[in-house]
């Protein structure tokens, strides 16, 4: 419970045009069953020589997330390969009262193989088998944000790569729709996965005209809204 308290703060986060990447900070407000919850804030960097670094921060700021002190941290550093990022190195750290952990994925493109280290099971380690399709928990919303300019109906399908795990992903993208928050109204496409018994569902909306952010995260379960991210404000 802890654990998913803390992640749930960094839903979601980076999507767009490759050239249309340019540096930027989003800031969103996070909430949980009905209740914001806390605060998040996604920052994209040109590195120079063809590197980014996309960063996610996230903190509790009311309810159980504050008590416990949670908060959240993402850097995944890549390169635009056929328009498309291809993950160098991630690692992820997730923090509160009780716990501290860190994982790093290890991305080796040469030898075709991903590894892990840090807060890890030894079986967990790696290596496997890279997919041309791979992506971050952190870059698949990059991905769904440079491939949903594609007709209502098309599949999105990648391999995730996370905690010693690859995992095949699939996102639907559906007929634009007109969405609100507190930055203001758009219309967007919506991009949904959902699970194979149909309990759990997660929704990324994004507008043509941000940089390559997000409007909206919304994850139900049982059809039940539980966690959502909506958009503050986006500065370049």
């Amino acid at each position: 419970m802890i654990r998913r308290a803390i992640a749930v703060l960094g839903l979601a986060l980076l999507a767009g045009p490759a050239a249309a990447l340019t540096p930027f900070v989003a800031r969103y407000e996070v909430w949980v069953d009905g209740k914001r919850q806390g605060v998040s804030q996604m920052r994209l960097t040109d590195l120079g020589n063809g590197l980014w670094r996309h960063e996610i921060e996230a903190e509790g700021t009311a309810g159980m997330a504050r008590l416990l002190d949670a908060e959240l941290q993402q850097s995944s550093e890549f390169r635009l390969v056929d328009a498309r990022p291809q993950p160098q190195q991630a690692r992820q750290r997730m923090a509160s009262l009780l716990r501290e952990r860190e994982v790093i994925t290890h991305f080796d493109w040469q030898r075709g193989e991903a590894r892990w280290s840090g807060d890890v099971k030894p079986d967990r380690r790696g290596p496997l088998p890279l997919s041309a399709d791979a992506i971050t928990d952190a870059l698949l919303n990059l991905r769904l944000g440079l491939d949903c300019n594609q007709p209502a109906g098309t599949w999105l399908r990648y391999q995730r790569y996370e905690r010693g795990k690859a995992m095949p992903v699939a996102y639907r993208i559906g007929a634009r729709e007109t969405i609100r928050v507190p930055l203001g109204e758009r219309s967007a496409v919506p991009l949904r996965w959902q699970d194979d018994g149909g309990k759990r569902t997660t929704t990324a909306w994004y507008a043509a005209d941000l940089p390559p952010t997000p409007l909206r995260v919304q994850r139900e379960e049982d059809g039940r809204v539980r966690y959502e991210l909506r958009l503050l404000e986006v500065a370049r």
